[in-house]
């Protein structure tokens, strides 16, 4: 039998034998045996195997993996199956219970709480028969009526991290609890053949991920007990506690029972956002295959200087070639993503010689293999693409296959302010990174969104994207 998530003693071991510096190849080999899905020990390990061998066995083990016909089927166990960058799992087999650190800044906290303060009203339930009329004496607040850009930033960064389209979600609520308010022993799931459920699910689907943050510390109290399993989360800002309401069947899971306990010292405020089955979707959820890929780095892209030689010999041949450019052609993998404002090409391209491609990787993989810790192959080096007056760059992921670890060089500009590149890191913030010339980024390509959507001002922008993948 194939497991596809690892209990609390695995992952210990497999930290364990890392810090000891145990032969990986040795320690993916017993994983497999152990009977452990290829991707969950990818994920696991921040490592992907080297030997054919082993490379061959995990492939044969994922083409044997027979999915569920249904796409609903599909759509649970693709549901089940998420995986998240960056986060610690809880002990337990029984629900899949995250915590990731630091998801929120404390200015992104404090900002949110005084939204939140000042737009409450008394929370409510899904149940008016329920005759205990403590259940719940929270505040609440819907953030997404009337929000602001800060609100709809870390609504997208939420669906952003889960790999779960925005629109399969609810709007985001903020909760605020005040000395002894709690919330007693509840489900977030809609109990199946109920009027709740018609009434609530019927047309967005069942609840299935919960995304739960912390905007406050607590000095006493507000715990969030997972009442079924055991587990109690104590409050600490800016953490998000993560979890799915069913199981990989579409069931629905009693052991994400959980309570808000009193606070008895100070006060907690919280965000909460609940994905759906089916939110405003037709379609039913699929994975998006770029979540899939292992993450090499704690953030996702690094900004360094070029060296010097190699940055001379780039502009050296920059400037004779310049008088010689070539406009881009708009076929599809480029014009997909670049955009203009006016009449004049988005960009043009100088060709690099093969002498000049080969330098430039025979100087950036190995700083590039420094940084991510695998073994790298060159895969592409594009020209030096001169973009125009007004041009803009999509938001986008690269190519799984053979752009998975990038780089770009900024060559030349002149600009009358400076044209960040937007990139999300893996918790899905979206950083703005304003390179000068010389300056080079190192990014997970194929992992994280990236593109420069705020139209050029400026006469010409010039770069190299360079790509590699695992060797």
């Amino acid at each position: 039998m194939m497991h596809t998530q690892m209990d609390q003693s695995w992952k210990e071991w497999v930290q364990l034998n890392l810090s000891r510096g145990c032969d990986k190849e040795e320690m993916v080999a017993i994983l497999v045996n152990a009977g452990f899905h290829p991707l969950s020990i990818v994920h696991e390990m921040h490592y992907l195997p080297q030997s054919s061998e082993l490379i061959t066995r995990m492939n044969q083990l994922l083409a044997n993996t027979r999915p569920l016909k249904s796409p609903e089927q599909l759509s649970y166990q693709a549901f089940d199956a998420i995986q998240l960058a960056f986060a610690q799992r809880l002990n337990s087999d029984r629900v899949h219970l995250y915590l990731v650190e630091d998801f929120l800044s404390a200015d992104e906290c404090e900002a949110l709480t005084a939204r939140i303060k000042s737009r409450c009203r008394p929370s409510t339930i899904t149940n008016p028969d329920e005759p205990d009329k403590y259940f719940r004496t929270s505040q609440t607040c819907e953030l997404s009526v009337e929000p602001d850009v800060l609100t709809q930033e870390i609504d997208q960064r939420m669906a952003e991290y889960m790999g779960i389209e925005p629109e399969r979600s609810e709007g985001t609520q903020g909760q605020y609890y005040q000395l002894g308010q709690q919330f007693k022993k509840h489900t977030d799931y809609f109990e199946p053949n109920t009027w709740e459920f018609e009434k609530f699910a019927s047309e967005m689907g069942q609840r299935t991920w919960t995304f739960m943050i912390y905007l406050t510390d607590v000095q006493e109290g507000g715990e969030t007990c997972f009442t079924e399993i055991g587990l109690e989360v104590k409050p600490k800002r800016g953490m998000a506690v993560v979890w799915n309401n069913l199981t990989a069947k579409g069931e629905v899971n009693p052991d994400t029972a959980h309570w808000a306990k009193p606070v008895l010292r100070g006060e907690k405020v919280i965000i909460t956002k609940w994905f759906r089955t089916k939110g405003s979707m037709t379609t039913p959820f699929k994975a998006l295959p770029y979540k899939q890929l292992p993450f090499f780095t704690s953030e996702g892209f690094k900004k360094t200087r070029l060296p010097e030689e190699l940055f001379q010999r780039i502009t050296d041949f920059y400037q004779i070639g310049r008088k010689e450019h070539i406009a881009l052609e708009m076929n599809d993998a480029i014009g997909t993503y670049i955009q203009t404002t006016t009449e004049r090409h988005p960009a043009k391209m100088i060709e690099l010689s093969d002498e000049l491609r080969q330098a430039i990787f025979n100087t950036i993989c190995p700083m590039l293999e420094d940084w991510v810790r695998v073994k790298l192959k060159p895969s592409a080096v594009y020209g030096i693409r001169e973009y125009q007056r007004g041009a803009t760059l999509k938001m986008h992921v690269d190519r799984i296959d053979t752009h998975q670890v990038s780089m770009i060089i900024n060559v030349a500009q002149q600009v009358d302010k400076d044209w960040a590149l937007h990139i999300a890191d893996h918790r899905g913030k979206i950083h703005k990174l304003n390179m000068q010339v010389g300056d080079v980024v190192f990014y997970e390509s194929a992992r994280l969104q990236h593109g420069r959507p705020e139209p050029l001002e400026g006469e010409y922008y010039a770069n190299i994207f360079a790509h590699t993948a695992p060797l």
